[in-house]
Protein backbone atom coordinates (compact mmCIF):
# COMPACT_ATOMS: atom_id res chain seq x y z
CA UNK A 1 0.00 0.00 0.00
CA UNK A 2 1.01 3.45 -0.84
CA UNK A 3 2.03 5.61 2.11
CA UNK A 4 -1.12 8.58 2.36
CA UNK A 5 0.73 12.14 1.06
CA UNK A 6 -1.60 14.17 2.40
CA UNK A 7 -1.76 14.47 6.84
CA UNK A 8 -5.43 15.71 6.17
CA UNK A 9 -6.40 12.53 5.21
CA UNK A 10 -4.93 10.83 7.56
CA UNK A 11 -5.97 12.92 9.98
CA UNK A 12 -9.41 12.48 8.25
CA UNK A 13 -9.46 8.72 9.11
CA UNK A 14 -8.50 8.70 12.56
CA UNK A 15 -11.08 10.76 13.21
CA UNK A 16 -13.51 8.24 11.54
CA UNK A 17 -11.49 5.41 13.04
CA UNK A 18 -12.61 7.06 16.45
CA UNK A 19 -16.30 8.27 15.08
CA UNK A 20 -17.06 4.50 13.68
CA UNK A 21 -16.48 2.74 17.71
CA UNK A 22 -18.90 5.46 18.28
CA UNK A 23 -21.19 4.81 15.76
CA UNK A 24 -21.27 1.26 16.14
CA UNK A 25 -22.03 1.35 19.58
CA UNK A 26 -24.56 4.15 20.04
CA UNK A 27 -26.50 3.56 16.05
CA UNK A 28 -26.92 0.01 16.72
CA UNK A 29 -28.77 1.00 19.77
CA UNK A 30 -32.25 2.67 19.60
CA UNK A 31 -34.29 4.73 22.63
CA UNK A 32 -37.03 2.34 21.46
CA UNK A 33 -36.08 -0.75 21.83
CA UNK A 34 -39.04 -2.01 24.06
CA UNK A 35 -40.78 -0.98 21.19
CA UNK A 36 -39.06 -2.82 18.52
CA UNK A 37 -37.36 -5.27 20.03
CA UNK A 38 -37.33 -7.59 17.09
CA UNK A 39 -34.16 -5.52 15.83
CA UNK A 40 -32.17 -6.81 18.52
CA UNK A 41 -33.59 -10.05 19.29
CA UNK A 42 -34.86 -12.07 16.93
CA UNK A 43 -37.03 -14.15 19.02
CA UNK A 44 -39.12 -11.65 19.80
CA UNK A 45 -40.50 -11.57 16.40
CA UNK A 46 -45.04 -11.29 16.60
CA UNK A 47 -44.87 -11.64 20.44
CA UNK A 48 -46.67 -8.06 20.01
CA UNK A 49 -49.22 -8.96 17.40
CA UNK A 50 -48.91 -7.38 13.70
CA UNK A 51 -47.33 -4.58 13.87
CA UNK A 52 -45.60 -2.30 11.43
CA UNK A 53 -42.98 0.73 12.26
CA UNK A 54 -40.45 3.28 11.51
CA UNK A 55 -37.79 5.46 13.22
CA UNK A 56 -35.30 8.32 12.27
CA UNK A 57 -32.50 8.97 14.39
CA UNK A 58 -30.00 11.61 14.84
CA UNK A 59 -26.79 11.54 16.95
CA UNK A 60 -24.53 14.34 17.14
CA UNK A 61 -26.71 17.35 15.99
CA UNK A 62 -23.50 19.97 16.16
CA UNK A 63 -21.38 18.05 14.36
CA UNK A 64 -21.48 17.81 10.72
CA UNK A 65 -21.68 14.15 9.25
CA UNK A 66 -22.53 12.78 12.50
CA UNK A 67 -25.02 9.49 12.65
CA UNK A 68 -28.25 9.28 11.06
CA UNK A 69 -30.37 5.88 10.92
CA UNK A 70 -33.76 5.33 9.46
CA UNK A 71 -35.58 2.34 9.67
CA UNK A 72 -38.61 0.62 8.59
CA UNK A 73 -39.68 -2.47 10.15
CA UNK A 74 -42.75 -5.02 10.81
CA UNK A 75 -43.05 -8.29 12.34
CA UNK A 76 -46.39 -10.77 13.22
CA UNK A 77 -47.25 -14.26 13.83
CA UNK A 78 -47.96 -16.98 11.41
CA UNK A 79 -49.87 -18.76 14.15
CA UNK A 80 -49.89 -18.94 18.07
CA UNK A 81 -46.55 -20.20 18.35
CA UNK A 82 -44.48 -18.74 15.09
CA UNK A 83 -43.72 -15.32 14.52
CA UNK A 84 -41.95 -13.20 11.60
CA UNK A 85 -39.89 -10.32 11.27
CA UNK A 86 -38.24 -8.00 8.58
CA UNK A 87 -36.95 -4.57 8.33
CA UNK A 88 -34.71 -2.25 6.22
CA UNK A 89 -32.17 0.12 7.99
CA UNK A 90 -30.11 3.02 6.34
CA UNK A 91 -27.37 4.42 8.26
CA UNK A 92 -25.47 7.39 7.23
CA UNK A 93 -22.26 8.72 9.06
CA UNK A 94 -18.99 10.84 6.96
CA UNK A 95 -18.33 9.43 4.47
CA UNK A 96 -20.31 5.92 5.31
CA UNK A 97 -23.52 4.69 3.57
CA UNK A 98 -24.53 1.82 4.65
CA UNK A 99 -28.09 -0.36 4.02
CA UNK A 100 -29.19 -3.30 5.50
CA UNK A 101 -32.08 -5.70 5.13
CA UNK A 102 -32.78 -8.53 7.59
CA UNK A 103 -35.89 -11.08 8.09
CA UNK A 104 -36.18 -13.27 11.42
CA UNK A 105 -38.30 -16.18 12.47
CA UNK A 106 -39.95 -17.29 16.17
CA UNK A 107 -41.37 -20.02 17.53
CA UNK A 108 -42.71 -19.80 20.97
CA UNK A 109 -42.85 -23.15 23.60
CA UNK A 110 -45.19 -22.91 26.31
CA UNK A 111 -43.80 -24.29 29.11
CA UNK A 112 -46.19 -24.02 31.64
CA UNK A 113 -49.47 -21.97 32.19
CA UNK A 114 -47.36 -19.25 32.85
CA UNK A 115 -44.22 -18.95 31.32
CA UNK A 116 -42.57 -19.79 27.89
CA UNK A 117 -39.34 -19.86 25.82
CA UNK A 118 -39.19 -18.24 22.24
CA UNK A 119 -35.88 -19.00 19.81
CA UNK A 120 -35.12 -17.39 16.78
CA UNK A 121 -32.90 -17.28 13.91
CA UNK A 122 -32.50 -14.17 11.47
CA UNK A 123 -30.29 -13.51 8.06
CA UNK A 124 -28.81 -10.37 7.56
CA UNK A 125 -27.47 -8.28 4.40
CA UNK A 126 -25.38 -5.49 4.32
CA UNK A 127 -24.38 -3.20 2.02
CA UNK A 128 -21.89 -0.65 2.61
CA UNK A 129 -20.60 2.23 0.52
CA UNK A 130 -17.37 4.41 1.22
CA UNK A 131 -17.65 7.85 -1.03
CA UNK A 132 -14.09 8.98 -0.65
CA UNK A 133 -15.42 12.19 -3.07
CA UNK A 134 -17.10 13.50 -0.23
CA UNK A 135 -13.84 14.30 1.53
CA UNK A 136 -12.03 17.97 1.12
CA UNK A 137 -8.65 17.70 1.09
CA UNK A 138 -5.58 19.79 -0.06
CA UNK A 139 -4.57 17.36 -2.05
CA UNK A 140 -6.91 15.94 -4.32
CA UNK A 141 -4.46 13.20 -5.68
CA UNK A 142 -4.06 11.38 -2.49
CA UNK A 143 -3.98 7.72 -3.52
CA UNK A 144 -7.15 7.55 -0.87
CA UNK A 145 -9.24 9.63 -2.94
CA UNK A 146 -8.51 8.04 -6.35
CA UNK A 147 -10.38 5.14 -4.98
CA UNK A 148 -13.92 7.62 -5.56
CA UNK A 149 -16.91 5.21 -4.33
CA UNK A 150 -16.21 1.48 -2.84
CA UNK A 151 -18.81 -0.35 -1.92
CA UNK A 152 -19.34 -4.05 -0.18
CA UNK A 153 -21.50 -6.23 1.15
CA UNK A 154 -21.83 -9.18 3.83
CA UNK A 155 -24.18 -11.99 4.86
CA UNK A 156 -24.91 -12.73 8.48
CA UNK A 157 -26.87 -15.09 10.58
CA UNK A 158 -28.35 -14.53 14.10
CA UNK A 159 -30.35 -16.28 17.18
CA UNK A 160 -32.37 -15.43 19.71
CA UNK A 161 -33.80 -16.50 23.18
CA UNK A 162 -36.60 -15.19 25.12
CA UNK A 163 -37.51 -16.35 28.10
CA UNK A 164 -41.02 -15.33 29.82
CA UNK A 165 -42.79 -15.35 33.76
CA UNK A 166 -45.63 -13.61 34.28
CA UNK A 167 -44.74 -9.88 33.76
CA UNK A 168 -41.07 -10.46 33.37
CA UNK A 169 -38.87 -10.99 29.66
CA UNK A 170 -35.10 -11.95 29.84
CA UNK A 171 -33.72 -12.23 26.47
CA UNK A 172 -30.39 -13.16 24.81
CA UNK A 173 -29.21 -12.81 20.94
CA UNK A 174 -26.31 -12.79 19.40
CA UNK A 175 -27.88 -10.90 15.92
CA UNK A 176 -24.87 -10.78 14.09
CA UNK A 177 -22.86 -14.37 14.64
CA UNK A 178 -20.36 -13.97 12.22
CA UNK A 179 -17.71 -11.02 12.16
CA UNK A 180 -16.34 -11.45 8.56
CA UNK A 181 -13.52 -8.75 6.80
CA UNK A 182 -14.70 -7.35 3.75
CA UNK A 183 -12.16 -5.73 1.52
CA UNK A 184 -13.28 -2.87 -0.89
CA UNK A 185 -11.23 -2.93 -3.53
CA UNK A 186 -10.52 0.24 -5.21
CA UNK A 187 -8.56 2.16 -7.88
CA UNK A 188 -5.57 2.85 -6.26
CA UNK A 189 -5.57 1.53 -2.24
CA UNK A 190 -7.51 -1.55 -1.14
CA UNK A 191 -9.47 -1.08 2.12
CA UNK A 192 -10.37 -3.69 4.58
CA UNK A 193 -13.30 -3.75 7.70
CA UNK A 194 -13.74 -6.13 10.40
CA UNK A 195 -17.46 -6.02 11.22
CA UNK A 196 -18.81 -6.70 14.92
CA UNK A 197 -19.76 -9.84 16.59
CA UNK A 198 -22.59 -8.79 19.08
CA UNK A 199 -24.01 -9.96 22.02
CA UNK A 200 -27.58 -8.38 23.13
CA UNK A 201 -29.28 -8.99 26.48
CA UNK A 202 -32.34 -7.39 27.31
CA UNK A 203 -35.02 -7.75 30.16
CA UNK A 204 -38.50 -5.85 31.00
CA UNK A 205 -40.70 -6.07 33.92
CA UNK A 206 -44.10 -4.81 34.98
CA UNK A 207 -45.09 -3.40 37.86
CA UNK A 208 -48.66 -3.79 38.48
CA UNK A 209 -50.55 -0.54 40.46
CA UNK A 210 -53.90 -0.20 41.85
CA UNK A 211 -55.12 0.77 39.11
CA UNK A 212 -54.94 -1.59 36.47
CA UNK A 213 -54.19 0.33 33.53
CA UNK A 214 -50.91 2.00 35.09
CA UNK A 215 -48.15 0.35 35.19
CA UNK A 216 -44.36 0.93 35.93
CA UNK A 217 -42.26 -0.86 33.45
CA UNK A 218 -37.93 -0.74 34.55
CA UNK A 219 -35.80 -1.95 31.92
CA UNK A 220 -32.77 -2.69 31.00
CA UNK A 221 -30.66 -3.35 27.67
CA UNK A 222 -26.80 -4.45 27.48
CA UNK A 223 -24.77 -4.61 24.18
CA UNK A 224 -20.82 -5.53 24.17
CA UNK A 225 -18.79 -5.90 20.67
CA UNK A 226 -17.27 -9.55 21.16
CA UNK A 227 -15.06 -8.65 18.12
CA UNK A 228 -13.35 -5.50 18.72
CA UNK A 229 -13.45 -5.93 22.71
CA UNK A 230 -15.32 -2.21 22.71
CA UNK A 231 -16.41 -0.91 26.41
CA UNK A 232 -19.91 -2.67 27.96
CA UNK A 233 -22.85 -0.56 26.74
CA UNK A 234 -25.35 -0.48 29.33
CA UNK A 235 -29.04 1.21 29.21
CA UNK A 236 -31.52 1.40 31.67
CA UNK A 237 -34.90 2.99 31.37
CA UNK A 238 -38.12 3.29 34.01
CA UNK A 239 -41.28 4.25 32.58
CA UNK A 240 -44.98 5.01 33.63
CA UNK A 241 -47.11 3.16 30.88
CA UNK A 242 -51.22 3.67 30.65
CA UNK A 243 -52.42 1.10 28.94
CA UNK A 244 -53.80 2.72 25.56
CA UNK A 245 -52.85 5.99 26.05
CA UNK A 246 -48.72 5.60 26.03
CA UNK A 247 -45.68 5.72 28.12
CA UNK A 248 -43.58 9.01 29.77
CA UNK A 249 -40.17 7.87 30.89
CA UNK A 250 -36.22 8.28 31.82
CA UNK A 251 -33.18 6.25 30.32
CA UNK A 252 -29.37 6.60 32.11
CA UNK A 253 -27.01 4.82 29.23
CA UNK A 254 -23.41 4.13 30.92
CA UNK A 255 -23.71 7.32 33.01
CA UNK A 256 -22.65 8.90 29.90
CA UNK A 257 -26.08 9.42 28.50
CA UNK A 258 -29.20 10.82 30.01
CA UNK A 259 -32.50 10.99 28.02
CA UNK A 260 -36.80 11.38 28.15
CA UNK A 261 -38.53 8.66 26.09
CA UNK A 262 -42.22 9.65 25.08
CA UNK A 263 -44.98 8.11 23.52
CA UNK A 264 -48.32 8.77 22.52
CA UNK A 265 -50.93 5.67 21.40
CA UNK A 266 -54.36 6.64 19.58
CA UNK A 267 -57.14 3.91 19.51
CA UNK A 268 -54.44 1.25 21.06
CA UNK A 269 -53.49 1.12 17.07
CA UNK A 270 -50.96 4.08 16.60
CA UNK A 271 -48.05 5.20 18.34
CA UNK A 272 -46.39 7.67 18.02
CA UNK A 273 -43.29 8.58 19.99
CA UNK A 274 -40.23 10.72 20.44
CA UNK A 275 -36.59 10.80 22.83
CA UNK A 276 -34.60 12.78 23.63
CA UNK A 277 -30.95 12.46 24.97
CA UNK A 278 -27.63 14.48 25.94
CA UNK A 279 -24.17 13.44 26.86
CA UNK A 280 -22.90 14.34 30.64
CA UNK A 281 -19.58 15.92 30.91
CA UNK A 282 -17.70 18.14 28.71
CA UNK A 283 -18.49 16.09 25.85
CA UNK A 284 -22.38 17.65 25.42
CA UNK A 285 -20.36 20.74 24.11
CA UNK A 286 -19.35 19.31 21.11
CA UNK A 287 -21.76 16.53 20.23
CA UNK A 288 -24.97 18.34 21.38
CA UNK A 289 -28.66 16.70 21.35
CA UNK A 290 -29.30 13.24 20.04
CA UNK A 291 -33.42 13.31 18.52
CA UNK A 292 -35.24 10.13 17.96
CA UNK A 293 -38.63 9.66 16.22
CA UNK A 294 -41.04 6.88 16.45
CA UNK A 295 -44.15 5.99 14.41
CA UNK A 296 -46.04 2.31 14.75
CA UNK A 297 -49.70 1.13 13.67
CA UNK A 298 -50.74 -2.48 15.48
CA UNK A 299 -52.46 -4.39 12.65
CA UNK A 300 -53.87 -6.81 14.88
CA UNK A 301 -54.32 -6.92 18.60
CA UNK A 302 -54.17 -10.51 18.95
CA UNK A 303 -50.77 -11.65 21.17
CA UNK A 304 -49.31 -14.93 20.58
CA UNK A 305 -48.39 -14.46 24.71
CA UNK A 306 -52.06 -15.45 25.35
CA UNK A 307 -50.76 -19.13 24.49
CA UNK A 308 -51.49 -21.69 27.53
CA UNK A 309 -50.16 -25.38 27.70
CA UNK A 310 -53.40 -26.67 28.85
CA UNK A 311 -57.20 -25.52 28.81
CA UNK A 312 -59.29 -23.83 25.70
CA UNK A 313 -58.43 -20.52 24.31
CA UNK A 314 -61.74 -18.88 24.67
CA UNK A 315 -65.41 -19.68 25.57
CA UNK A 316 -66.30 -20.43 22.24
CA UNK A 317 -63.60 -23.40 22.91
CA UNK A 318 -64.84 -24.14 26.44
CA UNK A 319 -68.22 -25.03 24.89
CA UNK A 320 -66.65 -27.51 21.96
CA UNK A 321 -64.77 -29.40 25.02
CA UNK A 322 -67.67 -29.83 26.78
CA UNK A 323 -69.69 -30.51 23.81
CA UNK A 324 -67.22 -33.08 23.11
CA UNK A 325 -67.02 -34.02 27.05
CA UNK A 326 -70.51 -34.79 27.19
CA UNK A 327 -70.79 -36.85 23.44
CA UNK A 328 -67.93 -39.12 24.99
CA UNK A 329 -69.70 -39.97 27.98
CA UNK A 330 -73.11 -40.82 26.24
CA UNK A 331 -70.95 -43.10 24.35
CA UNK A 332 -69.27 -44.77 27.48
CA UNK A 333 -73.21 -45.06 29.19
CA UNK A 334 -74.22 -46.68 26.25
CA UNK A 335 -71.12 -49.32 26.28
CA UNK A 336 -72.23 -49.56 30.08
CA UNK A 337 -75.99 -50.89 29.16
CA UNK A 338 -74.30 -53.27 26.83
CA UNK A 339 -71.66 -54.74 29.47
CA UNK A 340 -74.39 -55.23 32.28
CA UNK A 341 -76.72 -57.04 29.43
CA UNK A 342 -73.64 -59.29 28.84
CA UNK A 343 -73.10 -59.88 32.25
CA UNK A 344 -76.65 -60.90 32.97
CA UNK A 345 -76.86 -63.19 29.80
CA UNK A 346 -75.84 -66.57 29.90
CA UNK A 347 -73.45 -66.15 26.99
CA UNK A 348 -71.00 -64.52 29.10
CA UNK A 349 -68.76 -66.99 30.79
CA UNK A 350 -66.49 -65.00 32.86
CA UNK A 351 -68.26 -62.54 34.75
CA UNK A 352 -65.62 -61.41 37.23
CA UNK A 353 -64.13 -60.08 33.84
CA UNK A 354 -67.10 -58.37 32.95
CA UNK A 355 -67.51 -56.78 36.53
CA UNK A 356 -64.21 -55.00 36.11
CA UNK A 357 -65.27 -53.44 32.45
CA UNK A 358 -68.68 -52.54 33.87
CA UNK A 359 -66.24 -50.23 36.97
CA UNK A 360 -63.65 -49.09 34.55
CA UNK A 361 -66.16 -47.64 32.66
CA UNK A 362 -68.48 -46.05 35.64
CA UNK A 363 -64.83 -44.83 36.35
CA UNK A 364 -64.35 -42.87 33.25
CA UNK A 365 -67.69 -41.53 33.11
CA UNK A 366 -67.22 -40.19 36.59
CA UNK A 367 -63.81 -38.55 35.25
CA UNK A 368 -65.70 -36.77 31.87
CA UNK A 369 -68.36 -36.09 34.82
CA UNK A 370 -65.78 -33.86 36.80
CA UNK A 371 -64.56 -32.00 33.65
CA UNK A 372 -67.61 -30.99 32.54
CA UNK A 373 -68.41 -29.81 35.98
CA UNK A 374 -64.94 -27.79 36.01
CA UNK A 375 -65.37 -26.54 32.74
CA UNK A 376 -69.24 -25.52 33.29
CA UNK A 377 -67.69 -23.44 36.16
CA UNK A 378 -65.40 -21.68 34.03
CA UNK A 379 -67.73 -20.75 31.47
CA UNK A 380 -69.97 -18.88 33.53
CA UNK A 381 -67.16 -17.21 35.20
Amino acid sequence: MKSLKSPLILAAFVLLALADKLHAQESSFSNFYNYNTQLFNPAFSGLKGNRVAATHRSLWMNIPGAPKINAVMADGFFTDKAGWGAAITDESFGIFKVNNFSGSFSYRMPLSPESSLSVGFSGFFQNTNILFNDIIAKSQEDPILLNGQLQGHIYNIGAGLVYQFKDLQIGLAIPRALAPTVEYSGNEVPVKMLHDRQVNTMAFYRIKTNNEKLSIKPSMMAQYDISNNNPLLIDGSVMLDYEGVGWAGVFVRNNAVIGLNLAFIAKEKLCIGYAFSFYTGQIKTYTGFNHEFLIGYKINDRKPSTIRVKGPKDPLDKIKDINELKRIMEYKERQIIIKIDEFYSSETKDKEKAKEEIEKIQKEIEEYRKQVNFHMDRLQK
